[in-house]
């Protein structure tokens, strides 16, 4: 019959290694239920989730419950008097209800309880860590106490759900995390193409439709709309798009005091702030509007201020599909958007005035006769840095700062007529003191009493240029940000990738942007030999310093310097900038250019990693948006190496738990100790990132030698001696040994008292270590050690699964020790069930086994075979005499003799009494009696000497002993056993009768007349 124990062994890994197999974490727990109450008749098992984020608990696993009670239990709001469940996942302590009717726990539930005839629940609730993650149950129909086999079997299914929900929340988790960086993706698509819109807009109208209509498809928001109070402070909606049906008649009003008045959008509008909410259904400020919500499929908004020329403009409103999806990235997103539509509106407005003061001669105004100036207004020449007196006379070319651009304008002066006007957009033009302006360009023909004349104006877009420019260039910043998020967040690329890989990828995509020269990412090198460059795309010779190479090595920390920015950088761990310049290169002696290097940290889970260094010209570095992309820059880096070590750590998690099934394998073929070490380090290594694993224990002289190791460097384990003593304590094997606890080094190299090891460390890359105590028997027995080619491998979670690791091959070890004993245990009773107790000899039951075989031996050789009943002549008297006592040493004396003048193939036994029986096989059948008279002549000495002329029973007292033995011959008295014992029987007990006068001790069946 199968124990408990092995049942739950069995289900254990049945349903882990399913789990890791890919089932799901519903149907293993359904499992378990179903398994929990074939164990438990008339109990409904039942399991609840607590991972939905609402603080409720939802049905996850009820198999056999009636679907009407999952229904009304679906969603319970834990709680002191909310039944089992509630009451434990509410208190965090078991709610074993005996009896429903009088406990106060169901107090809320009793109707419930009723309806169903339930009238008992046992409840766990579920934790990992301090969170909680459900409860598991057993209910029945009758009141009744839990037995402590039934709060053993609660705790056991309690123990193997909890991993199944955690195993949920994690998957949970991770899917709600692709989801966001999805979204975020979307986000910063849709912000991209509202800003490249907004560059390209002329209205107001050709702005706030688009860009509604631009956030519902980049960024599938359910609806989008711009929205501002009207003179009765009602809402009116200036753009939507989407699902628009939700504003038809929509009352939204800003007045504080009518209830239309409290939602969101009112308070932003008064306010000017941003509100997030993650749900229409649990915000009570939004409770009039939830029914329509609900309708169109609306479940979070949020409402952004807009402004216009630094005043509250409008109301931007999104909707989106889903509840809690604006997390802080995307609310940092949509404040963007909000922030690019006001500086939109303010462009726009911007435009016009710029417009009026064209259309009002605040613009330059020149009369040119023969491409000669002949006069101007003040503003043009405040615009070129004149004044008015030298403006006249002065030749057109003498404005422009080159040939090809006077060109420009003189083709204009060719197509000139009365009717015609003639622009020229973005013409490069020189002031007096030789600073160059962007200017836009018109002028139209006419003629009076002094000729042909032309009026041109001349209005300065430099700022335009510049901001068009700049504009392009965050463009073109967001661009490079958006493939680096499209990069980290997919799935394909992040499951491959190393740190390496994505710096890489960063250099490229810099590279591509025209305005940065050169982009390289490095670190120095371990003990400040250098600095090591890790990635580099670009103009790699564009300027000696900006890359610290040199024949395509490292350059020193001499040669480098603290002046570099990157050393500079890494040394004070902050963003540092540096412009300098170098000589004009067009040979004329012009001024020199000015380049710029930025240098920026990478950190990982706060920790200096790497710097970043982008070299490229002055005005394209060190402006205020360049800065600000480059620092989103590194925060995209650092989230994608997060990812990256998330991805690692996942997969170093998965394989640890496929390595802890196998391991459980391992442990059940493992016959022998070494089997069992060395078949779990290979697993490990096999399905782990682990490079190496190796177990050591101490010997009698204190030096810890190699039980079993695998990976790289095992082999020269055993040349690197740890030696058991208070002045090793550095060594993690010898630390772990003494303290009985678990040491962890995540940067072995970095560790400067592990100096004489870090060649070891270094040719076999050890990088990282953890070494646990494993016990066998309940005492410490050796110490095993995990190793890792990468640093800060060895998190919370992984070290916990390490400790597992150990203590589950410690169980092995106990559970081989266990089957060693009960094998011992069960051989010695087996030769106990076969041998006399008093002698030692074979008993009658070992005759029963071994007489068969003997027989089919001698048939199958054609041999014959001697059975004999043996019996002691004038034993009672020594019993009746001197004791049982001396009687019994009197036996295990006879038997000792008797088993002494045996050959290997005869077999004694012992039935009891003074009764033996003797087998004499291999009997050649020619010579059967003279082989028989020589076996039983030497069987016979065993009495001869110390028995026929007195066997001392005590001091000076003897007691004389014979034997009397009947034989029978096979097969010629009998073929079996049973007809060979009788037939010896039935002679011994002549022989003995007649030992007065008989020839000899023992006879054959056949002599006298014996039938």
């Amino acid at each position: 019959m199968t124990s408990p124990a092995d049942t739950f062994l069995d289900l254990s890994t049945s349903v882990l290694r399913d789990l890791v197999a890919g089932q799901s974490p519903k149907d293993l727990a359904a499992r378990i239920c179903l398994r929990i109450e074939q164990m438990r008749p008339g109990r409904i098992a039942s399991v609840m989730w607590a991972g939905d984020g609402d603080e409720r608990l939802h049905v996850f696993a009820a198999p056999s419950a009636p679907q009407g009670l999952i229904d009304q239990l679906d969603g319970l709001t834990p709680g002191a008097h909310a039944g089992s469940c509630g009451s434990a996942a509410h208190s965090g302590v078991p709610a074993l209800v005996s009896d429903i009717e009088t406990d106060s726990r169901w107090d809320d539930l009793r109707p419930l309880a009723q309806q169903w005839h339930l009238r008992s629940c046992w409840s766990l609730p579920l934790f990992h860590n301090d969170r909680l993650l459900g409860t598991f149950a057993l209910s029945g129909m009758v009141s009744d106490v839990p037995t402590d086999d039934d709060i053993l079997l609660l705790q056991f299914a309690a123990t193997l759900v909890s991993a199944l929900l955690h195993h949920e929340y994690q998957m949970m988790q991770r899917q709600r995390l692709t989801d966001q960086k999805s979204r975020l993706i979307d986000f910063n698509h849709m912000l991209a193409k509202v800003n490249q819109k907004i560059v390209s807009v002329e209205s107001e109208r050709e702005l706030l439709q688009p860009l509604c209509d631009l956030a519902v498809r980049y960024a599938h928001l359910k609806l989008v709309l711009l929205a501002r109070p009207d003179e009765t402070l009602r809402f009116r909606f200036l753009a939507a798009s989407g699902a628009t049906g939700y504003t038809d008649g929509l009352y939204i009003s800003a007045d504080p005091d009518l209830p239309e008045g409290q939602g969101t959008m009112g308070r932003t509008w008064r306010s000017e702030q941003a509100y997030f909410n993650t749900s229409f259904e649990h915000s009570e400020f939004l409770q009039p509007w939830q029914s329509r919500a609900r309708q169109f499929g609306l479940k979070a908004t949020a409402t952004l201020p807009v402004l216009r020329g630094g005043k509250m403009f409008a109301v931007l409103a999104v909707y989106h599909a889903e509840p809690d999806v604006f997390d802080g990235p995307l609310q940092d997103v949509l404040r963007e958007l909000a922030l690019s539509i006001s500086r939109g509106l303010d462009r726009l407005d911007a435009r016009k005035l710029q417009n009026a003061l064209f259309n009002n001669a605040f613009v330059g105004v020149f009369l040119v006769q023969g491409r000669v100036i002949k006069s101007c207004n003040p503003q043009a020449a405040h615009m070129f840095g004149y004044s008015l007196d030298d403006m006249v006379g002065m030749p057109v070319r003498d404005f422009f700062a080159s040939d090809i651009e006077y060109a420009r304008l003189d083709k204009a002066f060719s197509k000139m007529s009365k009717s015609q006007v003639v622009q020229r957009q973005s013409m490069v033009c020189v002031r007096r003191d030789r600073k160059l302006l962007q200017c836009d360009v018109s002028g139209r023909m006419f003629i009076d009493n002094e000729g042909e004349h032309s009026v041109w104006t001349v209005l300065d877009a430099t700022e335009r240029e510049t901001q068009a420019q700049r504009l392009h260039r965050i463009a073109g910043f967001r661009e490079l940000l958006s493939e680096l998020n499209q990069f980290s967040a997919d799935p394909a690329n992040m499951q491959q990738v190393k740190d390496h890989d994505l710096y890489d990828f960063v250099c490229q995509v810099l590279s591509q942007n025209n305005a940065l020269k050169l982009v390289w990412i490095g670190s120095p090198l371990p003990g400040g030999g250098g600095f090591d460059v890790l990635a580099s795309s670009g103009e790699l010779n564009w300027h000696s310093d900006c890359l610290p190479m040199q024949s395509e090595q490292p350059l020193s920390s001499g040669k480098l310097m603290r002046e570099h920015t990157a050393q500079r950088c890494w040394h004070e761990n902050q963003t540092i900038l540096l412009t300098y310049e170098i000589p004009s290169t067009d040979g004329r002696g012009g001024q020199s250019v000015a380049r710029s290097t930025v240098s920026l940290p990478i950190h990982i889970d706060g920790t200096l990693t790497a710097v970043l260094t982008i070299c490229g010209h002055s005005e394209d570095i060190l402006d205020q948006d360049a800065i600000s992309f480059f620092d989103n820059l590194v925060l995209n880096i650092e989230r994608g190496l997060q990812n990256i070590r998330q991805r690692n750590q996942i997969m170093r998690l998965q394989g640890l738990y496929r390595a802890l099934m196998q391991q459980a394998d391992v442990v059940l073929r493992a016959q022998t100790v070494p089997d069992m070490l060395f078949g779990t380090c290979e697993k490990l290594v096999q399905e782990t990132p682990f490079n190496a694993i190796y177990l050591r224990k101490p010997n009698a002289d204190g030096v810890m030698d190699v039980l079993a190791s695998t990976g790289s460097g095992a082999a020269a384990l055993q040349n690197v001696i740890s030696v058991v003593a208070e002045d090793a304590r550095d060594q993690l094997i010898v630390r772990a040994w003494l303290t009985q606890k678990t040491a962890i080094e995540n940067d072995l190299l970095g560790n400067a008292r592990l100096a004489e090891y870090h060649p070891f460390l270094r040719a076999h890359r050890w990088h990282s270590a953890l070494v646990t105590p494993v016990r066998r028997g309940g005492e410490l027995w050796s110490v095993m050690g995990f190793v890792c080619e990468d640093h800060d491998v060895f998190d919370p979670q992984t070290v916990e699964l390490c400790e597992r690791v150990a203590e589950l091959l410690g169980r092995g070890l106990d559970e081989l020790d266990n089957k060693q004993r009960l094998v011992s245990l069960q051989s010695e009773e087996a030769y106990r069930a076969r041998h006399d107790r008093l002698t030692d000899l074979p008993n009658r039951f070992a005759l029963e086994q071994y007489l068969p075989q003997a027989l089919a031996r001698s048939k199958k050789n054609g041999r014959m075979l001697a059975l004999g009943m043996m019996d002691l002549d004038d034993f009672k008297p020594v019993n009746d005499q001197f004791g049982h006592e001396t009687g019994d040493r009197l036996l295990r004396e006879l038997a000792g003799r008797l088993r002494a003048r045996l050959r290997a193939q005869d077999f004694l036994v012992r039935l009891g009494g003074d009764e033996f029986v003797v087998v004499i096989g291999d009997i050649d059948p020619d010579h059967a009696i003279a082989h028989l008279q020589l076996a039983l002549s030497r069987l016979h000495e065993a009495v001869e000497e110390g028995f026929e002329e007195g066997f001392e029973v005590a001091p000076d007292r003897f007691a004389t002993v014979g034997l009397s033995g009947g034989f029978a011959l096979y097969p010629k008295d009998g073929e079996d056993g049973d007809t060979l014992l009788r037939k010896a029987d039935a002679t011994m007990y002549q022989s003995k009768t007649r030992k007065n006068t008989r020839a000899q001790w023992w006879q054959l069946f056949d002599q006298e007349g014996i039938v």
